[in-house]
């Protein structure tokens, strides 16, 4: 049969607590079981007959076989044959702190059986026993509690497990963060947050580490919370202890919350450079950040070295940011290309309008003209930014009619419409100028020819 390992954790566990070892595993040496059963030091001890011992005798052979040979290896329990043995015995005269203990190798029996329903409600039996010896009362207590966690019986695992901890002089740090998890489950968020913090700071003050999920219930609740300075707290701890590389990415989204840029930067990118990131989107908020940083080439490197990992696709929107990048870095040429690709996938103008502008800046008018024009045709987001690419290529063109028409296009409520007025100024002076130098005699036409 296959289990999940939450499974074989929850059945280890449970194994020592029917076994009357102790549940609290990790405290086992602080822990002693005669210091957890303080509190009932007065109270006496129901002893079983001989008789009933000696009916169960077989029963636990089966449980717990020995070896034959010294040294030799332990036989598997059988439970079917303990339960054959079990199921001989009659109940009907055996005093209440008898039939607990019955009720008890019941319920191990048939946790070996893997029939969980069985083995909770034996074991409930027990705690509900009213004669049952303290002790056995006590140790089931948990296990029962336990049972019902695994059932996600919230509120009856919060009834029993806190009768277990009331009847407890010492509870152990894995105790409150049992108890936390409950609470969690169960929506009391205040409760849970309190009980592992209790949990977190015993194993702390004492030199240990805390266990992992202890902390990664503490940082889910803080969240939930919205108390992102102490999601922060717990992440470096988890980042020190637990090092791995989610938690980096996971710093860099708390730092995203509380608007520290450089600290979220630094975050993302120590998860970048151990490869840590997962998604495509993560690459491009990486790249987008370094933008902001005014570090627009380290961006253009980022998504350059993803794409040809294929950890990105190439799409419009990519190559568009790489172009961008790289333009913003002023390498014009390096930036050419991208954006060239970019428009070959583009459904509207405005990888055309970016590519017109990086046309212009490289003095390749020609291009810059017409990649604006189907920039124009197409739409894009910034039509005033165009029209001012569109324009200023034509001036370099020497075209000024077509120039100052295609920055009075300029809608007059756009961003750029007095940038458009004066270039119509600009343009007609300039063609004025030009043609006084015509009508001078001297042959313009030849002396841009021979630039």
């Amino acid at each position: 049969m296959k289990v999940d390992m939450k499974e074989l954790v929850q059945r280890f566990l449970l194994v020592f607590c029917f076994l009357g070892m102790g549940a609290d595993l990790v405290q086992a040496q602080e822990e002693k079981e005669e210091r957890r059963f303080e509190n009932v030091e007065t109270t006496k001890v129901k002893a079983m007959s001989q008789s009933l011992a000696k009916r169960l005798e077989p029963a636990r052979f089966c449980l717990a076989p020995e070896p034959e040979q010294k040294d030799g290896p332990v036989p598997e329990p059988n439970p079917q044959c303990a339960l054959q043995v079990l199921q001989d015995i009659r109940t009907d005269n055996l005093p209440g702190h008898e039939k607990a203990e019955l009720w008890n190798l019941f319920g191990y029996t048939y946790y070996l059986l893997e029939d969980q329903a069985r083995t909770k409600e034996y074991y409930t039996r027990v705690v509900n026993e009213p004669e049952a010896n303290a002790p056995l009362v006590i140790r089931t207590l948990k296990t029962v509690a336990q049972l019902h966690m695994m059932d996600e019986q919230w509120d009856l695992a919060l009834r029993y497990f806190t009768e277990w901890m009331s009847l407890q002089q010492i509870i152990g740090a894995s105790d409150y963060a049992l108890m936390a998890n409950i609470n969690y489950n169960m929506g009391d968020l205040d409760s849970s947050l309190e009980n592992i913090e209790i949990a977190i700071e015993m194993r702390e003050s004492s030199g240990d580490i805390a266990q992992e999920n202890w902390y990664g219930i503490q940082k889910a609740i803080s969240y939930e919370q919205r108390n992102f300075r102490k999601c922060v707290d717990v992440l470096n701890k988890l980042i020190v202890h637990y090092p791995n590389v989610r938690y980096w990415r996971e710093l860099g989204g708390m730092y995203a919350e509380l608007e520290e840029e450089v600290e979220q930067m630094a975050a993302y990118h120590l998860a970048y450079i151990q490869d840590g990131f997962t998604s495509e989107g993560q690459y491009v908020g990486m790249a987008y950040m370094f933008i902001s940083a005014q570090a627009p080439y380290k961006a253009a490197d980022i998504m350059i070295a993803a794409m040809e990992e294929e950890e990105v696709e190439d799409s419009e929107k990519n190559l568009q940011l790489i172009g961008s990048a790289l333009y913003q870095s002023a390498e014009l040429q390096k930036a050419l290309p991208w954006m060239e690709r970019a428009a070959e996938k583009s459904s509207d103008g405005e990888s055309f309008a970016r590519l017109a502008g990086i046309y212009v800046d490289l003095e390749r008018y020609e291009d810059a003209r017409r990649t604006a024009t189907e920039a124009a045709e197409r739409g894009a987001d910034r039509m005033d930014l165009v029209y001012l690419t569109k324009g200023n290529a034509e001036f370099n063109l020497k075209r000024y009619d077509d120039a100052i028409r295609t920055f009075r296009q300029v809608d007059r409520n756009a961003e750029a419409y007095d940038s458009a007025v004066e270039w119509i100024r600009y343009v007609e002076a300039e063609k004025k100028r030009d043609q006084q130098l015509r009508d001078s005699g001297i042959d313009l036409d030849a002396i841009l020819a021979a630039r």
